[in-house]
C-alpha cells in the first residue's frame, strides 16, 4: 500500500504534471468565466515552462544530486590491485521494464542499463566478490509476477555471463526495501566492504538507506545524465529535455525530503 501511495504522491509533484495541471485549471476557470483566476494559472504555467523546461535551473537541481558522491577510485584507476577488493557488489534494480518484458516476452532494458553492465564488469574484475542484484516486481498487483531479478537473470544468460554466484533479491519494490531485504538476505558485517551501483542522481538516497541498514558501503555512481557542472549554466533547447531532467530531479528531492521527515534517513542531503 505504501508503495502505491508514494507513487500517487509523486504524480502531484512531478513538474510535467504540475504544468499540465495548471493549464487544465486555467482552461476550466476560463470556461467558468473566472477570467482573472484563469489568467493567474496561465501565467503560472508559463513561468514553470520557462523555468523548468528551457532554463538551466533543472540542470542545477539534478547536478546537486549527480555530483554529491564522486566517482569511485576504481572508475578512475585501471589497476585493480591499487584498491582493496570489495567483499560484495550490489546492483540496484531499475534497469529493466518488468511490464513490457512480460507483455512482449523479451528482456526489456531501459536507459539505466549501465547499472547492469558496470556490475558485470566489476564482477569480472573481482571474481571473488559477491555480486548481489536487488529488484522485485512493482507490477505484481496488475498480474505481472515476473520480477526485475527474473529479467536480469535472463539478461545475464543472453550476454553469456555466468551468474552461478549471483545472489538475487526479488521482493523489493523501492530503494528502502532494496536495502533492508538485501540486508536480511546476506547479513552484512561491519568489516565487509560493499560497492553500491546505481545511477548518480539516485546515489544520495541509496547511500542513506544502505548506511542506515548497516552496510559498510561505498558509492559507485553510473548512468550520468549531465556532463557535469559545465551544464549548470546551459539552457535546454527542447521542452522535453528540460522537463525530463526536472522530473528526475524532483522525484529524488521529494523522496529525500519525505524519508528525512519520516525519520527513515538522518540527513536531507546525504554526504560522502
Amino acid at each position: 500500500m505504501n508503495f502505491y501511495l508514494s507513487k500517487i504522491g509523486f504524480l502531484f509533484v512531478i513538474p510535467s504534471n504540475l504544468i499540465g495541471a495548471t493549464l487544465i485549471i486555467s482552461a476550466l476557470l476560463l470556461f467558468l468565466k473566472r477570467y482573472k483566476s484563469s489568467k493567474i494559472f496561465l501565467i503560472l504555467s508559463f513561468i514553470l515552462t520557462l523555468l523548468l523546461g528551457y532554463s538551466s535551473f533543472s540542470n542545477y537541481c539534478l547536478l546537486l544530486l549527480e555530483e554529491r558522491f564522486p566517482k569511485h577510485q576504481l572508475q578512475i584507476e585501471n589497476i585493480a590491485s591499487q584498491t582493496q577488493e570489495p567483499y560484495g557488489i550490489i546492483i540496484l534494480g531499475g534497469s529493466v521494464n518488468p511490464y513490457l518484458s512480460a507483455k512482449r516476452h523479451v528482456v526489456s532494458l531501459n536507459d539505466t542499463v549501465e547499472r547492469l553492465t558496470e556490475g558485470v564488469a566489476l564482477s569480472r574484475r573481482f571474481p571473488n566478490a559477491k555480486l548481489i542484484f536487488t529488484g522485485g516486481s512493482p507490477h505484481a498487483d496488475f498480474g505481472i509476477m515476473q520480477s526485475e531479478a527474473d529479467i536480469v537473470r535472463a539478461f545475464f544468460k543472453q550476454i553469456g555471463f555466468d551468474d552461478s554466484n549471483v545472489i538475487y533479491e526479488d521482493k523489493s519494490v523501492n530503494t528502502y526495501e532494496n536495502a533492508y531485504l538485501t540486508k536480511a538476505l546476506i547479513h552484512p558485517q561491519p568489516n565487509q566492504k560493499y560497492l553500491l551501483i546505481t545511477s548518480a542522481f539516485h546515489m544520495p538516497r541509496s547511500m542513506a538507506f544502505f548506511r542506515v541498514a548497516g552496510f559498510n558501503v561505498e558509492a559507485y555512481p553510473v548512468d550520468y545524465l549531465l556532463a557535469g557542472w559545465v551544464a549548470s549554466k546551459r539552457p535546454h533547447f527542447t521542452l522535453s529535455d528540460g522537463i525530463g531532467v526536472a522530473d528526475v530531479a524532483a522525484k529524488e528531492w521529494v523522496g529525500l525530503l519525505a524519508y528525512w521527515i519520516t525519520g527513515k534517513i538522518p540527513d536531507l542531503y546525504p554526504a560522502p
